[in-house]
């Protein structure tokens, strides 16, 4: 059904389900009417959330780490709010057995791995052995072992659990979580890869669409990148604005046309707090909600164009010209021979890492490698080196530079 809470939801839970209590999960706190429309059918409810507020709370019991005065760790993903949940009801043993998958939730959700997701991360990737058998097969699917890294699951397994949702039935990841028959449970995985090679072809004709937009417009003039189209696919904007956005250092909004409404997705880059920037014009909204610097949206058509102009306006006044320059940034300066097995074996010392945790990065000149693609993901390049190899994402149109 879609993100959120909505009243078309509500009244199928009410007749399959009918309900004393519902207890919503990463989603519910700009819900202001729906909780109004949950209490009006006598059915109590409770809103655990992680995302930032708005102006008007809806009137329930509502668990979010950052509407708290007191709770000393704001960062939670909606999955570790729902485990705190868990822990206050239940107590810390019974909520340990969630650990694993609040894991894959803390870094599928991009949230700071620092503080309390580290240690929910840390802690959860260590009993990896308790996952649900479906989560397991579908690691081994991935060509991953249950000793894999947090980048391993955030690039390798995070988005094939999404891609159920974006492309067919989100429906799909969770039969794999509480399926145990292994040859249903073989089924889901293939479905969930097919999914998710299905999800990658679509990012990459979006993407495609919107740099051949782009080719017609005047970059540097722009602060923000608006663009919108009946022919894409609502629940892939995310990935490619968020693609878009680091390549042009710009707050990008990417919508879908449906009927007269466009249904957006939005990611941001540092300096400019898209949620802040939402709010500033919800009168234009039909609904919004997310984070500092990701979010996604709806408005009516004939609103587009001065919200086109607003976001614009707001990035301009918050960014100087500079701040869309490309910038690089590392960590240390190596030379060749300092790359080795010891040095890998260092790094991994410092795992798990993450979003605002990342893995050390280094700067070094290296000639003379071997230029290749990878067969089955042509868009990065591999660099052969006789003692390594480097992987470069998205590298593929530096193919004639780095080869020259």
């Amino acid at each position: 059904d879609g993100y959120g809470l909505t009243t078309t939801t509500l009244d199928k839970i009410f007749e399959k389900d009918k309900p004393d209590l519902i207890i919503t999960v990463d989603c519910g706190i700009t819900a202001v009417d729906e909780v109004e429309y949950i209490k009006n059918a006598g059915v109590d409810v409770i809103i655990t959330d992680h995302h930032e507020r708005v102006e008007k709370l809806p009137d329930c019991l509502i668990i979010n780490p950052k509407i708290s005065s007191t709770y000393p760790f704001k960062a939670l993903c909606g999955a570790g709010v729902a485990l705190k949940l868990v822990q206050a009801l239940a107590g810390l043993n019974v909520a340990t057995k969630y650990l694993p998958i609040c894991a894959i939730a803390t870094i599928a959700d991009i949230v700071d791995l620092l503080d309390e997701n580290r240690v929910i991360v840390t802690l959860g990737m260590k009993d990896f052995v308790s996952l649900p058998v479906g989560l397991k097969k579908l690691i081994q699917e991935c060509g991953l072992n249950l000793n894999c890294k947090a980048s391993d699951i955030a690039f390798k397994i995070a988005p094939k659990i999404n891609a159920s949702g974006r492309m067919g039935s989100a429906e799909t990841s969770l039969e794999l979580y509480l399926e145990e028959d292994p040859v249903t449970i073989k089924k889901l995985c293939n479905q969930i890869i097919n999914y998710n090679n299905q999800r990658q072809r679509l990012c990459d004709r979006v993407y495609k669409d919107v740099k051949f937009e782009l080719q017609s417009k005047d970059i540097f003039k722009i602060s923000a990148l608006v663009m919108s189209s009946a022919e894409w696919d609502s629940g892939i904007l995310g990935i490619v604005s968020a693609r878009i956005a680091e390549e042009y250092n710009r707050p990008t909004f990417l919508f879908s046309q449906v009927g007269d409404e466009l249904v957006g997705s939005c990611r941001s880059v540092n300096g400019v707090d898209v949620h802040t920037l939402l709010s500033s014009m919800s009168d234009l909204l039909t609904k919004f909600g997310g984070h500092p610097m990701a979010a996604g949206l709806t408005l009516k058509v004939e609103n587009y164009d001065e919200f086109v102009r607003l976001t614009n306006k707001y990035v301009e006044e918050n960014l100087v010209k500079t701040d869309f320059l490309p910038t690089k940034s590392y960590d240390f300066a190596l030379d060749e021979a300092e790359i080795t097995m010891k040095l890998v074996e260092d790094i991994d010392r410092l795992e798990p890492c993450g979003h605002m945790n990342s893995r050390p990065i280094f700067n070094f000149k290296l000639k003379n490698a071997t230029i290749s693609s990878l067969p089955r993901h042509p868009q990065h390049l591999v660099l052969s080196y006789p003692n390594f190899n480097l992987l470069a994402f998205n590298a593929s149109d530096k193919y004639f530079v780095l080869s020259g």
